[in-house]
């Protein structure tokens, strides 16, 4: 499930946001067996890996949709899966 198979960056998984249902996610990094930790070369693979799946997706990525409210004194910044649950 966590596994960069192909180099790409991009783990072979089912698609979050896919449903209806919220998903929120945790702050940790897991290695490429699943595994939760927080160990630092960890952390670091995860974010190169991570970069590689951004660095090549990004000509395939919808452009953003950019929602205006006038006269509002707070505005919140999100992406991906996480639509469902704040709007």
């Amino acid at each position: 499930r966590y596994r960069d198979v192909d180099g790409d960056g991009i783990a072979y998984r089912t698609l979050p946001g896919s449903g209806l249902d919220p998903i929120l996610y945790r702050g940790t990094g897991h290695d490429e067996d699943g595994i939760y930790s927080e160990d630092p070369q960890v952390y670091h693979s995860t974010m190169e890996r991570l970069k590689r799946k951004i660095d090549g997706a990004r000509d395939l990525l919808p452009a953003p949709i950019i929602r205006q409210e006038k006269e509002k004194s707070v505005g919140i910044i999100f992406y991906g899966s996480m639509e469902n649950t704040i709007v």
